[in-house]
């Protein structure tokens, strides 16, 4: 059974150093679909921040300008997507640092001679044959397309039920060393 993070990965890029108003870049994988986080894991920078915010930014554009101060301290970085490939960081980084990346794989394209799709989990195969029975079936105005709709949404609820049972973050009270002692 896939477990919910069954997409996720993890990499490590480099960042390099550069001087201001250069900014510092990270190159996407090949595979990337959406970022799940960001973390320095150079010794001594792991506290440093990520926040997405747009280049066109004034805060952004003047961060680039004053140029990054990580080997003194400094502690965080807005970063935005260029394009398909690429991550832009500013400040550009003073120092070159380690980068741990956490997202989302794409998954390939199914290609001949593979008769199953490739980074799907198994028991989930079902559930892309009906989606492309349904999609065919209302292209056509087919009057069936109502049994499969139905059918999809029970392999939807299916799917959320899987995910379900393997949580495992669920809510405890927690009775406080203060609660005894009057305060409203």
């Amino acid at each position: 059974q896939a477990d919910e993070n069954f997409f996720e990965t993890t990499t490590s890029v480099t960042i390099s150093a550069t001087t201001a108003p250069n900014k510092s870049s990270i190159t996407l994988p090949a595979d990337f679909a959406t970022l799940r986080n960001l973390s320095i894991t150079t010794v001594g920078m792991e506290s440093t921040q990520f926040y997405f915010m747009s280049q066109s930014d004034r805060r952004f554009q003047e961060a680039a300008i004053s140029g990054g101060s990580f080997a003194n301290g400094g502690s965080a970085f807005y970063y935005d997507f260029v394009g398909l490939n690429e991550i832009i960081l500013s400040p550009g980084a003073d120092v070159e640092m380690a980068c741990r990346m956490d997202y989302i794989r794409m998954i390939p394209d199914m290609m001949f001679p593979s008769s199953y799709p490739e980074g799907v989990p198994p028991e989930h195969y079902d559930f892309i044959v009906t989606w492309a029975v349904c999609e065919g079936l209302r292209a056509q105005n087919d009057a069936r397309l109502g049994d499969y709709l139905s059918k999809l949404e029970w392999q939807k609820t299916s799917l959320i039920n899987s995910v379900n049972t393997r949580q495992s973050k669920e809510p405890k009270f927690v009775r406080g060393y203060m609660e005894d002692e009057g305060w409203e």
